[in-house]
């Protein structure tokens, strides 16, 4: 036992266990264009668009998302996706927010992770190639060529796993 264990730490109420349960039902929910919104039809004008990340996916029986609604009477459009970054939101806002009108846009991140792709991208741009052939010019042929890919997929489906071999040594 440390110094941290709430046994000996002179414990309080706050770490017995409580009858209360926070359990809820996690419901996946998406809108027609595949985004985080309680509403699965777009309207043509939003109050609010917010893009964001893992913190724009429904966790809760009630998102923050809704919750802004209710407090502002504002409507709001959530374009957001888990692992995103400042680059891909912004994106998301220019290819389907701006056209909204929208009152206010919020791009949300978090700096401990969510730079990472902005790093990799001026690392890209530095080096004057494309896309496809930046991701491939770090990448084996051997992980570029599909077919080998599908050959192992395949043999892994109908050929049954190898049984390990087990030795025995009897020393006398």
């Amino acid at each position: 036992m440390g110094p941290a264990d709430p046994r000996t730490a002179n414990p309080g109420n706050e770490t017995r266990p409580t009858g209360r349960s926070d359990a809820f039902l996690y419901k996946f929910q998406t809108d027609e264009k595949g985004f985080p919104n309680d509403e699965y039809a777009w309207r043509d004008q939003y109050d609010i668009v917010i893009a964001g990340d893992s913190f724009t996916i429904r966790t809760a029986p009630k998102t923050w998302m809704e919750s802004l609604r209710d407090l502002t009477g504002m409507s709001v459009l959530t374009l957001g996706a888990p692992s995103w970054g400042p680059l891909n939101e912004t994106e998301a806002i220019k290819q389907y927010g701006l056209d909204k009108n929208p009152k206010w846009v919020a791009v949300m991140y978090f700096e401990g992770n969510d730079l990472f792709n902005t790093e990799q991208y001026l690392e890209r741009q530095a080096t004057g190639m494309s896309w496809k052939e930046y991701d491939f010019s770090h990448s084996t042929l051997g992980d570029q060529l599909v077919t080998p890919h599908l050959i192992e997929y395949a043999l892994k489906k109908v050929l049954p796993p190898a049984t390990p071999r087990r030795w025995s040594i009897a020393i006398r």
